[in-house]
């Protein structure tokens, strides 16, 4: 009876240091295909395509030229997407590129890594998007002069902060704000696509063009 005793107790213990041991911490995954999408998009796609197409020209001279630059720089983002869709099928791990770096550099290189990205390049990018972001949204307001920088930079560190408290919520809020800002540049892109056809189409046809107003001010004559 003692033996069998101190088995079952052994047993017992063995039992509940088993359902005592903790599990190994690791981030949910909460991002399903079209957050991920849109995230990715996201990123390839940064604020500077809504502010320097005009530098683009100004030094290009021919939308024709412009619109095969972009394009390029599309094929690039493609590539880069296809790279990230890759590593993100061979290494099913949360974390981004920390883990893909750790997986493939080593701790040094991701700490490395980390670091710089959320003390210079993280914060950089962010300050960036948030002022073309404030300087796009009060330029209604200032039709005939330029907004002063007080007023932009105060309407950037709001957008700042309101994108900060929604990450900060939770990661399905921050994934709809995502999903819907990916859907509202998309449409602003294709708005930009859309005049540059014209405006070469116009160049392409002049005579067509000048026929087809000259024809509308005779009509409303």
């Amino acid at each position: 009876l003692p033996s069998k005793f101190v088995q079952s107790r052994m047993i017992f213990l063995m039992e509940c240091g088993m359902k005592s041991t903790p599990k190994k911490m690791q981030l949910k995954a909460e991002v399903g295909l079209v957050d991920g999408v849109s995230l990715i998009a996201g990123v390839m796609i940064g604020s500077g395509i809504f502010v320097s197409p005009q530098t683009v020209l100004l030094y290009v001279g021919s939308p024709g030229v412009s619109l095969l630059i972009w394009a390029c720089g599309g094929l690039l983002s493609m590539l880069a997407s296809l790279s990230y869709a890759e590593l993100g099928t061979v290494i099913r791990q949360s974390g981004g590129e920390y883990i893909y770096i750790l997986r493939t550099s080593g701790n040094l290189m991701a700490f490395l890594f980390a670091f710089m990205t959320n003390v210079v390049v993280r914060p950089a990018g962010s300050a960036g998007q948030a002022l073309v972001f404030a300087q796009n949204a009060v330029a209604p307001f200032y039709e005939e002069c330029p907004p002063p920088d007080v007023v932009v930079k105060s309407v950037a560190i709001i957008g700042l902060l309101m994108l900060t408290i929604v990450n900060c919520l939770n990661v399905r809020c921050s994934m709809v704000v995502t999903v819907y800002l990916m859907a509202a540049k998309s449409l602003a892109l294709v708005v930009i696509v859309i005049g540059g056809v014209v405006v070469l189409a116009q160049q392409a046809c002049p005579v067509h063009w000048a026929t087809s107003d000259k024809e509308k001010l005779n009509t409303e004559e």
